[in-house]
């Protein structure tokens, strides 16, 4: 399992450098093929830890307050379950959203009969 920590700087720190990408406050000159080779290199753990992240990341996904938000829960989740089993981490995530998504939808319809 990766280390949470470690993932949750990169995630911020690729950000940035990605915002300073585009902006051109930094990277001046670089093509986006050069860009997002150096970013493996900087960010080797992240990518090579969780390459769907970095590949969001690089694709601007978690820019969308929506998906940053269920980044950060995410990352709560994995440090409070870091020392259970799967089993109870998987459930502890299941009832978590099943309370944020499926709760909200049986209320209403019992409301709205």
């Amino acid at each position: 399992m990766a280390d949470t920590k470690t993932v949750e700087l990169q995630v911020y720190a690729m950000q940035k450098d990605r915002a300073d990408f585009i902006t051109k406050k930094r990277f001046v000159g670089m093509t986006l093929p050069a860009f997002i080779e150096e970013m493996r290199k900087t960010y080797t753990y992240l990518h090579d830890s969780s390459k769907s992240l970095f590949d969001k990341i690089m694709a601007g996904e978690l820019d969308d307050p929506k998906n940053m938000d269920l980044f950060k829960h995410m990352m709560m989740i994995r440090k409070t379950t870091a020392n259970m089993a799967q089993k109870d981490a998987d459930m502890i995530y299941g009832q978590q959203m099943f309370k944020k998504y499926v709760e909200p939808l049986v209320k209403d319809k019992e409301n709205n009969g």
